[in-house]
């Protein structure tokens, strides 16, 4: 993320509070499924809000969305779901 604040003036053009947040790759860190259990990590950048989606079948149109988005508060978060289905698919996005 590249921030900018700046100034126009008729007498100048000032560019100054330049900064940059380096945001980690929107992906999943680790996955594991035990006992009917599918624990989900990623690393996240302060502020943003994620979402995780799912679907059981990659044909289907739509993705769903897993429980409410989550605005990181820390530098990683998780999510534990009770998954029966077997085959799910997972996808991460960054959601306002």
């Amino acid at each position: 993320m590249l921030q900018f604040g700046a100034e126009n003036d008729a007498a100048y053009f000032g560019l100054d509070d330049i900064s940059v947040t380096h945001i980690p790759a929107v992906a999943f860190s680790a996955f594991s499924h035990s006992n009917q259990v599918s624990r989900i990590n990623w690393n996240t950048a302060t502020g943003l809000v994620y979402q995780v989606q799912c679907k059981t079948n990659l044909l289907q149109p739509n993705w769903a969305n897993l429980g409410a988005s989550v605005k990181a508060t820390k530098t990683a978060l998780s999510l534990s779901e009770t998954n029966t289905s077997p085959q799910r698919f997972y996808r991460l996005i960054l959601s306002q």
